[in-house]
């Protein structure tokens, strides 16, 4: 008698989590989230650097140059597309 409630608890359980699961894709399709745009950002960059890489994480803009004489990361806020960081790596003599 105890395993024919247990098992119809864990149907329960597992019915509700699906139906939890299908109403998050449902409301997310209905309402998609709109990426805001920042419009223009310039951004300095030294002579001869290409942009070889971007990605963002934990609301930052991570931009990689590299090219001769040139590595450059740069750290933009994805808000407002303020600089943050800048670290340069220039070759040992």
């Amino acid at each position: 008698m105890r395993l024919k409630f247990l098992v119809i608890g864990m149907g329960v359980v597992i019915l509700v989590g699906f139906l939890v699961v299908v109403g998050t894709l449902v409301d997310r399709l209905a309402n998609p989230r709109q990426a805001k745009s920042l419009g223009e950002v310039a951004v300095r960059v030294p002579a001869g650097c290409l942009l070889t890489d971007a990605w963002n994480r934990d609301d930052r803009l991570y931009l990689r140059y590299e090219g001769e004489d040139c590595g450059l990361l740069v750290v933009l806020d994805a808000e407002s597309g303020r600089e943050l960081a800048r670290f340069l790596g220039r070759p040992e003599p």
